[in-house]
């Protein structure tokens, strides 16, 4: 009887030494530097969170656990999950050239120059070997942000980097059934998205503005 006994007690120990979890700290960047608002999901749940301004995430796992880190324009890594309890990922872009679009107005005289980042292109004008900023600032379809990302009351904020005459928010939970879908028409750069009736969990939105997809976010509610 003593040995049997012996022999539940190791084996419990065992099975909660195995399903035991760690807080997994870590910092994502790219060739630039730290990347803000960078996905960090753990496959095969809804537990999930996002880079801070900083890069830095914290996230509770155990060995074996697959996270998925992932960033619009960029490369989807996968980090399996063993003794490690700090990472350092580095994110590689995939964008193409041809994926900017670009509207810029002719000046005459004018050598227009582009600068362009993840969230828009800015365009300056030399004139006469005289550096003048345009003031006009041009946008890719990335401009687009949700925040606060996680958010503990389930509301959110959808920040589009002009106005549309038409805005349609679709919300699918993480097994892809939709949940809600929201129109607006005429609105602000600003929209609220409402999940707090919702269970805890990741959240796939997508987001159509005047017929046109824009980048797919991720919302994390708690």
């Amino acid at each position: 009887m003593k040995h049997i006994l012996s022999f539940l007690l190791i084996l419990i120990c065992s099975t909660n030494t195995m399903m035991s979890q760690t807080t997994i700290t870590g910092i994502v960047s790219d060739d630039a530097g730290v990347l803000p608002d960078v996905n960090i999901l753990i496959n095969e749940s809804q537990k999930g969170t996002v880079t801070d301004n900083e890069g830095y995430f914290e996230i509770t796992a155990k060995k074996n656990d697959e996270l998925s880190i992932s960033h619009v324009g960029f490369e989807t890594k996968y980090v399996t999950i063993d003794e490690q309890r700090g990472l350092a990922v580095i994110l590689e872009s995939n964008m193409a050239l041809d994926e900017v679009v670009i509207v810029a107005t002719k000046l005459k005289g004018c050598r227009l120059t582009t600068s362009c980042f993840s969230i828009g292109c800015n365009i300056e004008c030399s004139v006469l070997g005289k550096d003048v900023k345009t003031n006009e600032e041009v946008y890719s379809p990335s401009g687009l942000k949700l925040y606060p990302n996680p958010s503990p009351r389930g509301v959110f904020t959808l920040n589009l980097h002009r106005r549309y005459g038409e805005v349609e928010v679709q919300v699918t939970d993480i097994l892809g059934q939709m949940i809600l879908i929201k129109s607006f028409r005429n609105g602000n750069k600003r929209l609220e998205i409402d999940l707090s009736p919702y269970p805890t969990g990741m959240y796939i939105v997508n987001t159509m503005v005047d017929g046109k997809r824009l980048p797919t976010k991720k919302a994390i509610v708690g």
